[in-house]
């Protein structure tokens, strides 16, 4: 029985389907078309299940609920056996990190700045978008999170955040990312 999330990665022709707990690389770009995907771990015998899939020039990760676009320099990697909420994360260098949660009530979230945490600071809002500054064992961060629109009840958060070295491209990959999600209807 397979546990965790739902989760395929599909492009290229393939569809594959993970086993628990799982952690795929997709590395930037080293042979100029985008194929290039590696297996870190994938369940006990480390297998996934591959079979014919759609055939686009990109890789997208597909749950329950929704795809992304699958950014490259990003390693994907299972949240938890039982976090239906954030099923996946996607690491950088050096700790950075891009997420999806979701579904959650719209009622929880009223505006971006509700996503504001204790000595974080406001560098760029927008109506479903806010970018904020903080310092992590005494290095700065920079996190985004953008507000996607699931129905009239539910809505899901695309979270980057990484050192500021890092930031630019962690969070243009995020920033990508949202303007991928697609819900599954």
């Amino acid at each position: 029985m397979t546990k965790g999330v739902y989760i395929n990665v599909t492009g290229y022709g393939l569809r594959i389907k993970p086993k628990w707990p799982f952690a795929f690389i997709h590395p930037a770009d080293v042979g100029g078309d985008g194929t290039a995907l590696g297996v870190i771990r994938c369940g006990e015998d480390g297998q996934p299940h591959v079979t014919a899939g759609p055939d686009r020039p990109t890789w997208r990760i597909e749950t329950q609920l929704y795809s992304v676009t699958w950014p490259s320099g990003f390693t994907l990697e299972c949240a938890g056996e039982n976090d239906p909420f954030a099923p996946f994360l996607l690491w950088g260098p050096d700790k950075s990190l891009i997420w999806v949660q979701g579904p959650i009530r719209r009622t929880r979230l009223t505006a971006p700045s509700d996503l504001v945490g204790p000595g974080q600071q406001v560098v760029d809002q927008q109506a479903n978008s806010i970018e904020l500054a903080y310092t992590e064992e005494g290095a700065p961060w920079r996190q985004s999170h953008h507000i996607l629109d699931l129905d009239q009840d539910r809505l899901a958060i695309v979270t980057s955040q990484a050192p500021t070295p890092h930031a630019t491209q962690t969070l243009k990959s995020g920033n990508q990312l949202a303007h991928s999600f697609r819900t599954n209807e």
